[in-house]
């Protein structure tokens, strides 16, 4: 919307560029058939690389400068704009979105692209004096953890080794069909000890983890964050030592992205994740004046680590070449957590930034948020809502056409009993109101069970014959075309409209237009309450109780009150 407002002003016409992924914006045919976004970014890096992507090698060579310098100037691009012109003038649109980010004036993205570390870097996003412009806001808190965060298994440890046996069977390989040479001994010699020096780092880290003590019972163990700094100063990897194993996993990551070897598409991922794991934990190593104790206290206060043993089966033994137990094995999931929100965005406040604006519909408590970002604001405007309480109903319903308690607790929620009374109930719904209604469920398994049951019980039918039903899905590539079935039923004369069943924290609930006749009502079927045996939800709410003297239940009700106020406001 905000691009079709500068479009259309005369006066102020901006340089605009926007930013998007390979897998919105990647035209090549071979990457566009795969389904996973990991395996599109290694064939994509691995076609650049090699220069066997005509659409990078038209753009790098300059030979549509002048058409798309036209184009470029005369209308301001979206993601659809950039798809269309890349398939005209046969260039790569992703790459093309990075050229023009270098002269423009404003700069549309994802903002976890500003902040998450790891993709500003990839990304070239320079910071300094910007005036960043976060909307739908009410997520950033999210974004802010996970950007801090990662999950590493003992299995995509395994695949970097894998990856390393390769590139030095490789090398050895180079170097005994070529025989003896004179001037690029030396560095041959050079990057065949670095993968070699890798290989043992990798297996010294699987083996650090397999040998962790958890409790026979529960498998797992919470340990604070300064804990992951124990790991790696015991295979030894250390504050000073950081930079040199970060600079050897990026050159391995080089050569297995130019096709080194067979199957690099499929395992140089774990590779590139590793990097990234490094680069999160040893962040702080490019602060000027920060030294490794300060680190540790802060990565202390503000992180924590989870480590968690599943049987799965193991690995063969790729450096012997012989072959481990492969029945009693266990897998094993290093979590290392950010709880902080605060910690990334003063990272990115830190970058010289002249100002940062958040903006959404549902801050409220704006105490409360400020205080997860540890960021003072200086400006804060509330407003009351466009919508007076004349135009709406907002009202709790208790019970069924039959009288049975409408109760979604987590008990109730499953019997055949509840999941009927709530079909009639919003099949009653359906019939008086028109147009557009979205259903919310606090869980996929929760409605993909309430639509079996419905379906077998005759409700569904009838509620078809009313109207039009659409189900979220949960694969992206089925996404957009159930939103056009849904628009185009919504007015259909033949029927009362649509009905959209949804999840809470889905993509339905997030950032989509249901406006007028295509939300008439909204009906919430459960509180999304965060998964309570979930790990990471616990020491979440742990960390909340330290820190905050926030009690436990509180935290639950917050979270799933923010998430209802999320789906109202749509």
């Amino acid at each position: 919307m905000f691009l079709s407002i500068i479009g259309a002003c005369f006066l102020y016409r901006p340089k605009v560029a926007v930013l998007g992924s390979r897998d919105q914006l990647c035209i090549h045919p071979e990457v566009v058939k795969l389904t996973g976004n990991a395996e599109k970014v290694q064939l994509c890096r691995v076609k650049v690389h090699s220069h066997t992507c005509s659409f990078y090698n038209n753009l790098e060579h300059g030979s549509k400068k002048n058409e798309l310098d036209q184009y470029s100037a005369s209308k301001i691009l979206d993601i659809e704009d950039l798809g269309r012109l890349g398939n005209s003038q046969r260039v790569c649109p992703y790459y093309l979105s990075r050229e023009l980010k270098k002269t423009a004036d404003i700069v549309f993205m994802p903002y976890n692209y500003i902040l998450d570390m790891k993709n500003r870097r990839a990304h070239g996003i320079d910071l300094q004096g910007a005036v960043i412009i976060i909307d739908e806001a009410h997520n950033v808190e999210g974004v802010c953890e996970d950007s801090a965060s990662f999950d590493l298994t003992t299995l995509d440890v395994s695949c970097c080794i894998k990856d390393l046996t390769r590139l030095i069977k490789a090398k050895i390989g180079e170097a005994e069909e070529l025989g003896p040479r004179e001037e690029t001994d030396d560095m041959d010699l050079e990057d065949l000890q670095d993968f070699v020096n890798l290989k043992e780092f990798f297996l010294k880290f699987e083996a650090e983890l397999d040998s962790i003590q958890l409790p026979e019972k529960e498998k797992q163990i919470d340990k604070d964050g300064s804990y992951i700094y124990e790991i790696f100063d015991k295979v030894g990897v250390t504050y000073e030592t950081a930079e040199v194993c970060i600079a050897q996993c990026e050159k391995a990551l080089l050569v297995l992205n130019s096709g080194t070897g067979s199957g690099v598409i499929h395992t140089s991922s774990h590779m590139q994740k590793f990097l990234d794991c490094l680069k999160t934990v040893f962040s702080g190593c490019s602060i000027p004046n920060l030294n490794y104790l300060d680190l540790k206290r802060v990565n202390s206060s503000n992180y924590k680590v989870h480590i968690k043993a599943e049987e799965k089966k193991a690995r063969t033994d790729v450096w012997t070449a012989s072959v481990s137990d492969t029945s009693k094995k266990q897998t094993r999931s290093l979590g290392y957590w950010c709880f902080s929100p605060g910690y990334t965005m003063n990272e990115v406040i830190s970058q010289g930034v002249r100002c940062v604006i958040l903006t959404s519909g549902t801050l409220s408590p704006i105490e409360s948020f400020a205080s997860e970002l540890k960021v003072d604001f200086p400006v804060v405007l509330q407003n009351p809502h466009v919508i007076t309480s004349g135009q709406i109903w907002v009202g709790v319903v208790m019970r069924g056409p039959d009288s049975t308690v409408l109760n979604s607790s987590y008990q109730y929620r499953s019997t055949l009993q509840y999941q009927n009374t709530l079909g009639s109930t919003i099949l009653n719904f359906s019939r008086i109101i028109p147009n557009g209604v979205l259903v919310f469920f606090p869980s996929y398994f929760l409605m993909n069970e309430c639509v079996k049951q419905w379906t077998q019980s005759g409700i569904m039918s009838s509620l078809r014959s009313t109207k039009s039903v659409f189900i979220e899905p949960r694969q992206k590539g089925e996404f957009q075309e159930t939103m056009d079935g849904f628009y185009e039923k919504v007015n259909d004369p033949n029927l009362n409209g649509a009905v959209f069943m949804a999840v809470c924290r889905g993509k339905v609930s997030e950032g989509l237009d249901f406006a007028d006749s295509n939300g008439r009502a909204v009906i919430v079927t459960g509180l999304p309450f965060p998964p309570r045996f979930d790990a990471k939800v616990n020491m979440k709410m742990k960390y909340l109780t330290e820190s905050r003297n926030m009690a436990n239940s509180k935290v639950f009700d917050t979270c799933a009150y923010v998430h209802i106020v999320q789906r109202w406001s749509e």
